[in-house]
């Protein structure tokens, strides 16, 4: 699902691109519009009507000269060969808009890449390059910069002069540092700087006053600048699998955010870093999901209880003990997980979440379940299991659109008779319990198609009798 909103993020924010219309170029329009060539021996019948050349994917080990006859061609794609060598004379193709040098095996980069000035997009991802020249500055007008899957260690400082920059991807680098530079890319909108060897985010990107998607994930960042709070249209932000010790109170100043994505922090020693979280992420009013799962909290703030728009939470694999009845005000909330904690009791305020589908609360310590669990009209699947609860409420039989419920590996003695008003049942796990019986009424569970009742006291008798009371498709477990 995170991939997906990603998607919609980047095309609602980077799509269609402005055109400049530079003397001699086709616009946007009639770009798209023109003739692509898949052969570079059917374009040079006519070398001069020849805009768009894809050679993508054609298992070539060497770029093939003859291009440089092609004088106006504005779009051309090499992605996916084998080609190693770029050519200086590749500066000749000086109408090019769209230049895609993907997935090849190119260790170095032409300085006269720069002459290029036309250039919108470039991408020269996944090769195995180790720098970038200067001169790649030069390109005024670009936009779209993909330089991820390579081997760089350093961005030059000159990167801030790509005033017109949208989109820079450099995901799955060498980089030990963003140069400060970068605050001045005022029209930049998606920064992908995920997969490197960060340990910090320069302060100057607090300056970004267009960004709406910022990926830092999998470096190895303890803290957050206090200006990253400046970035009032940021929507998008992920710092997963980092080393946060601490988040900035200012996060709860960019009120357009809507995901954020902070699990899975952990120190050098691979001890949960992040403790707790400051009161003001309560302000994030517009956040629709949030994932802090394995990061180390100990508590949560009251104050998320104010996330009115809040769909998705994720709070498993902490150390928490309590669940703050103010959850209860989450009243968009769809799924919520709570899993791998230390919880003994859930708060009767849960069955206040009306539009609830999905709740997991596995592995934690729960001895009851509030009879106003009941309330979750709207709820798919629960899952409880490996906590030690004893009782199943009748209020389950109000769970009128449950679909999966699993209670395995608990200390329940007795199934309620109310467990068939489940009309919707469709998976129910009971393993690992102390069940003696089952009730008779199971006979009108007509939706289910498996049942899972192993490692519990049941006599062969008593299993004979459930089988004869199920539907024979239904799949069952003893």
């Amino acid at each position: 699902m995170k991939k997906i909103l990603l998607l919609i993020l980047i095309c609602v924010v980077l799509f269609p691109l402005n055109s400049f219309a530079q003397d001699g170029l086709l616009d946007e329009d009639a770009l798209v519009n023109a003739d692509e060539f898949l052969s570079l021996k059917e374009a040079l019948r006519n070398p001069e009507k020849v805009y768009k050349l894809n050679l993508g994917d054609m298992e070539l080990d060497e770029f093939p000269m003859e291009i440089l006859e092609l004088t106006n061609l504005q779009m051309l794609d090499l992605w996916q060969n084998d080609i190693e060598v770029i050519p200086p004379e590749i500066q000749d193709l000086a109408h090019l808009q769209y230049l895609n040098l993907g997935s090849n095996k190119i260790k170095v980069i032409p300085k006269e890449i720069g002459n290029l000035v036309n250039l919108i997009m470039l991408d020269i991802e996944s090769n195995e390059l180790t720098s970038l020249p200067e001169e790649l500055c030069n390109l005024i007008f670009l936009q779209n910069l993909s330089i991820g899957g390579n081997k760089i260690k350093v961005l030059p400082n000159s990167i801030g002069d790509l005033k017109n920059l949208k989109d820079i991807s450099v995901w799955e680098n060498q980089l030990e540092k963003i140069p400060e530079s970068i605050g001045k890319l005022k029209n930049l909108q998606s920064f992908d700087v995920s997969e490197n060897r960060l340990t910090e985010i320069p302060a100057s990107v607090g300056e970004l006053n267009s960004l709406r998607i910022f990926d830092i994930r999998y470096n190895k960042i303890t803290s957050l600048p206090k200006e990253i709070g400046q970035l009032k249209l940021l929507p998008y932000l992920d710092v997963s699998y980092n080393r946060l010790e601490s988040v900035p109170s200012s996060l709860g100043s960019i009120r357009a955010l809507q995901m954020l994505y902070l699990q899975n922090q952990q120190n050098d020693k691979e001890e949960q870093s992040l403790k707790k979280l400051p009161r003001a992420i309560g302000n994030l009013k517009n956040l629709r999901q949030i994932n802090l799962e394995n990061t180390g909290l100990r508590s949560i703030p009251v104050e998320m209880g104010s996330m009115h728009d809040l769909q998705i939470m994720n709070l498993s694999k902490n150390q928490l003990t309590e669940i703050p009845s103010s959850l209860g005000k989450l009243k968009n909330l769809r799924e919520l997980n709570l899993s791998n904690n230390n919880f003994k009791i859930i708060p009767s305020t849960l069955g206040k979440l009306p539009n609830l589908v999905q709740l997991i609360l596995h592995s934690n310590r729960i001895e009851e379940l509030p009879s106003s669990i009941g309330n979750l009209r709207k709820l798919q699947e629960i899952d409880l299991s490996s906590n030690k609860i004893k009782v199943i409420p009748g209020s389950i039989s109000k769970l009128e659109n449950l679909q999966v419920m699993d209670l395995s590996e608990n200390e329940i003695i007795v199934v309620p008779s109310e467990i068939s008003k489940l009309r919707k049942l469709r998976q129910l796990n009971l393993k690992a319990n102390l069940i003696k019986t089952m009730p008779y009424e199971i006979v009108d569970m007509n939706t289910l198609e498996y049942l899972n009742l192993r490692d519990n006291d049941l006599m062969d008798e008593e299993i004979d009798r459930i089988k004869n009371l199920l539907p024979e498709d239904v799949k069952t477990r003893f």
